[in-house]
C-alpha cells in the first residue's frame, strides 16, 4: 500500500510541472494547504496521511 501510494505521489509530482495550475486549484479544493505544501507533496508525500484521512478522492481522481 505505501508503495503504491509513493507511486501515486510521484503521479502527481510530474503532473505539478505540467499542469501546476490545475493541480493546485484541485489541492486548495481537497485540503488546506500551507505555502510549502507542494514542495512537501513533491518530497515523497508526506502529506498523504493527513489528506487520505480528510478527502479520499485525492488518490482517485487524476
Amino acid at each position: 500500500m505505501v508503495g503504491h501510494l509513493a507511486d501515486r505521489c510521484a503521479q502527481h509530482a510530474g503532473a505539478a510541472r505540467t499542469t501546476k495550475r490545475r493541480v493546485d486549484l484541485s489541492l486548495m479544493k481537497g485540503i488546506r494547504v500551507e505555502p510549502n505544501a507542494r514542495t512537501v507533496w513533491a518530497q515523497g508525500g508526506a502529506l498523504w496521511p493527513r489528506a487520505l484521512s480528510r478527502r479520499p478522492f485525492l488518490i482517485s481522481s487524476q
